[in-house]
């Protein structure tokens, strides 16, 4: 099967060949920007998506980043993305990326609170105690988790 172009499938991470098919680890939305992610933030990404596919094995799509570090704190509402003072915003973290949302939209609540309970204390573990991570928007067709570097 021919690897797809990450242009096209959003940045998507190919694990290898399963049964013949190509899964994926994560994959972003075309409009995400992550490129000037912390550091910290772009390695926790690997580890997330692992924990995704061991929470939610049936989904061979991969976990999905629906926001980066897109928007800048100064525009205006609309069309500002996020909060003024969010930890998305470049200006607000340094020339980084402080936070990244994934997409919960499309699983159970059930699964959703046990992802998150996961990712709170796999991160916590692997990094510290340095994560800002909670629900948003849930019982939307918005609903994401928020996981973030605190200041």
């Amino acid at each position: 099967m021919p690897r797809p172009n990450p242009r096209e499938t959003g940045a998507a991470i190919i694990l290898g060949e399963i049964l013949n098919q190509t899964i994926a680890l994560w994959a972003e939305k075309p409009e995400v920007e992550s490129d000037k992610l912390h550091p910290t933030l772009k390695e926790a990404i690997t580890l997330l998506s692992l924990l995704w596919a061991g929470t939610f094995p049936e989904d061979k799509d991969g976990m999905v980043i629906t926001s980066g570090h897109e928007g800048h704190s100064t525009d205006p509402k609309p069309p500002r993305v996020h909060v003024v003072r969010s930890r998305h915003y470049l200006e607000n973290g340094a020339g980084e990326g402080h936070a990244i949302d994934i997409r919960l939209n499309d699983v159970s609540q059930q699964k959703a609170a046990v992802f998150l309970s996961i990712v709170w204390m796999s991160l916590v573990m692997n990094f510290g105690d340095i994560w800002q991570i909670y629900p948003e928007s849930i019982l939307t067709p918005n609903a994401h988790l928020h996981v973030g570097l605190r200041q």
